[in-house]
């Protein structure tokens, strides 16, 4: 039922947003990370893709729908999940060809995981505002950086697939410019 609920936000939010300027344009980025602490003997890998398609409903607003995809290792636990995200983003133009902005995303993903040979569920909601800069190349093609994950709430939750009863629930809600890393994606006009 959350799943249903929250994809069809989702839609409506995308959806509804959609008005009129014109402007298409394909982007997405894959982001990959690895961290190592001696100190608690772990391990963390993850990969990610999101190629979505954003459209420019006024000047300065955009609104894109797409779909994530995240492979991560941590330890002795693999999970691949994947799901819709959708986002409303704001320019600050800064010149011709650069741009502050701040986007506020949604998203789902669902999928699976394995630790210690024993197969769970997993599924991720989250919703964040993160700024960022937009660097226009030329008129068809322009880059973008994303500094951090911004003010964010997050919620992971893994359920025994044999239906032990066994669950686990990570919940965050933080505020964190630049120490969960940068994005950096592309973005082609379309139209």
């Amino acid at each position: 039922m959350k799943k249903t609920i929250l994809t069809l936000a989702l839609v409506v939010v995308a959806l509804g947003a959609f008005a009129q300027k014109g402007q298409l344009w394909l982007g997405g980025s894959i982001g990959y990370s690895y961290d190592k602490s001696e100190m608690f003997d772990s391990k963390v890998q993850s990969l990610s893709m999101d190629p979505y398609v954003e459209y420019y409903f006024a000047d300065t607003w955009t609104a894109y729908v797409g779909l994530q995809y995240e492979y991560r290792k941590a330890d002795a636990m693999k999970s691949n999940t994947a799901g819709p995200f959708a986002a409303v983003v704001k320019y600050f133009p800064l010149s011709d060809k650069l741009s502050l902005y701040t986007a506020l995303a949604a998203g789902a993903r669902w999928g699976s995981a394995t630790s210690n040979s024993v197969d769970y569920s997993a599924s991720t909601y989250s919703m964040r505002i993160t700024p960022g800069l937009n660097i226009l190349i030329s008129d068809r093609f322009c880059a973008y950086v994303e500094l951090g994950d911004g003010l964010y709430f997050k919620t992971d939750t893994y359920k025994d697939k044999n239906n032990s009863g066994n669950k686990h629930t990570d919940t965050r809600f933080a505020v964190d410019l630049l120490t969960s890393g940068a994005s950096v994606g592309v973005l082609f006009k379309l139209k």
